[in-house]
């Protein structure tokens, strides 16, 4: 497992946790890996019956890790993306750069996430922006504390949504609220975000485990081949609507990548951070 996420059980609840606070919880190789493999053990074990996940510090997660775009900026998204994911995301197939173009890229986790019938809750404090949003949207139920932010932030660096966000926020708040914080850049806090239907609870900060548990808890309760049943009735008319806009999602990163517009986007972002003008974002 993962150093960057911590796993524990309590009875028939899955506690994953982010561990990457000094960065804000960025997204690793290691967390993709460590969260997916996680879920599928859960999956596996028919006395797991909740996943619940969180992360240590004061924000969810903020998506990319500046640091890594800012090595990354310049070169193609493909060598990116075998050079530091392909076969360290805990994905169950893997790619070289000699296999055939692989239409999902880095989606490929996501929508192996997008697979588990096991349900999953993910408890949200402070910022989950970019990637982080997109790993929120994954999971079937979120709850957050009211110190809670969303933004989808791509717009920002000159990129387009990935990990499936394109297909999961508008599904979640409606075509218009997604349109607001994909192009127009809007941003929500909890108590916006609960009134859109992105979360489904807002609970102060000293309250957030409580609920996440009780939530958690209620689910456990009820038989589990039934609660995967519902999960798979509801999700699975879906699962191949989310697989073709994932594709067209990383085909569209793949060009945007390389673009002038990128560029100028991390160089702005990393000026920003230097002087202590904005946190770090995806």
């Amino acid at each position: 497992m993962s150093e960057d996420v911590k796993v524990s059980r309590s009875g028939p609840i899955m506690l994953c946790t982010i561990d990457r606070a000094e960065r804000n919880n960025s997204i690793t190789p290691g967390v993709f890996e460590g969260l997916l493999t996680a879920f599928r053990e859960a999956d596996l074990d028919p006395d797991c019956k909740v996943v619940v996940t969180k992360a240590a510090g004061k924000n969810f997660c903020v998506g990319a890790d500046s640091a890594d775009l800012g090595n990354w900026v310049g070169q193609p998204l493909d060598q990116v993306y075998y050079a530091n994911f392909a076969g360290k995301q805990g994905t169950t197939k893997q790619h070289s750069p000699k296999d055939p173009l692989d239409p999902l890229g880095m989606n490929r986790w996501a929508f192996e996430v997008a697979q588990i019938d096991t349900p999953m809750i993910a408890a949200i404090r402070g910022a989950a922006v970019g990637g982080g949003l997109a790993l929120a949207l994954l999971h079937h139920f979120r709850v957050a504390d009211s110190s809670a932010h969303f933004a989808t932030g791509f717009g920002r660096l000159g990129l387009a949504g990935e990990l499936g966000l394109s297909y999961l926020l508008p599904d979640l708040i409606g075509r218009q609220a997604a349109l607001q914080m994909l192009i127009a850049d809007r941003s929500m806090s909890g108590q916006e975000a609960k009134e859109a239907g992105l979360v489904d609870h807002v609970v102060e900060a000293d309250q957030l485990d409580e609920e996440v548990m009780d939530l958690a808890s209620r689910i456990a309760r009820l038989p589990a081949a039934s609660v995967r049943a519902s999960l798979r009735a509801v999700l699975e008319p879906r699962r191949e609507a989310l697989r073709a806009v994932m594709e067209l999602e990383y085909n569209q990163q793949r060009a945007l990548w390389s673009s002038s517009d990128f560029q100028d986007g991390v160089r702005n972002l990393l000026a920003k951070l230097s002087s202590g003008k904005t946190e770090q974002k995806p």
